[in-house]
């Protein structure tokens, strides 16, 4: 009991019975060591056009290690140590960057910047060949990997030489009517992406317009053994 009352006397103090020890305990442990703080410098990138990948390039005041995180997943991702980003479409990317601390600092607050990612001219298509028809013709193409904003081609445009006669298409292949038969043509393909920005492929073959023909072959009826008769076929272009 002598030795509560030290103790007692020591922290100046009067306690309740049974708290000498608890006490006792915080007297004798030793100070807890202030973490120091750290902040993020992190500067907006600018505008982005689609396709890139760009670098974030945010900093710890601290030195430690910073990670990233995307806060607009379906416009774009991020590498959560890298910091390249994967552009996905157009629009507001948001990245966020941030340190959690460690045994001799605080965490960082997070830091935030937010750029636009532009769209840009899909690839050209790769011009395929040509058909004729009458009065028209079948342009085929290969539709380009590449929209140039992350979103399907909205239409292509197939577009003779002479006369710029136009034919439209979602898909391969498209056809350009209007034609004048027994002239010659050829066409390119032009992408035009939901940012309306275009890319035109090469020209096609040459290809000569004229009327589709048809063949007319008479049966020559039953024949004899032993007899060799002439067929005779004839088509509508001579």
């Amino acid at each position: 009991m002598s030795g509560s009352v030290g103790l007692k006397s020591r922290i100046g103090g009067v306690l309740a019975a049974g708290s000498v020890i608890a006490v006792a305990a915080v007297v004798g442990a030793p100070p807890a060591l202030a973490l120091t703080a750290q902040t993020i410098t992190f500067n907006n990138p600018g505008p982005q056009n689609f396709g890139s990948t760009p670098t974030m390039g945010a900093t710890a005041s601290s030195g430690l290690p910073v990670s990233y995180g995307s806060s607009t997943p379906s416009v774009c991702t991020v590498g959560t140590t890298s910091g390249t980003v994967s552009e996905l479409t157009v629009g507001p990317c948001t990245i966020q960057a941030s340190q959690g601390g460690d045994a001799t600092h605080d965490p960082a607050t997070p830091v935030s910047q937010t750029f636009a990612i532009n769209a840009v001219a899909p690839g050209p298509p790769i011009i395929g060949t040509a058909t004729s028809g009458n009065a028209q013709a079948t342009v085929n193409f290969t539709a380009p990997t590449f929209t140039g904003d992350g979103k399907p081609i909205v239409t292509y445009t197939a577009t003779s030489t002479p006369g710029s006669h136009t034919g439209t298409c979602s898909a391969p292949p498209c056809t350009v009517t209007g034609l004048t038969n027994n002239s010659t043509y050829t066409f390119a393909v032009t992408a035009t992406n939901s940012s309306n920005k275009t890319a035109t492929s090469g020209a096609s073959n040459s290809v000569k317009i004229g009327q589709t023909q048809t063949i007319t072959f008479t049966n020559p009826g039953p024949q004899s053994l032993g007899t060799t008769p002439t067929l005779k076929a004839t088509s509508t272009s001579g």
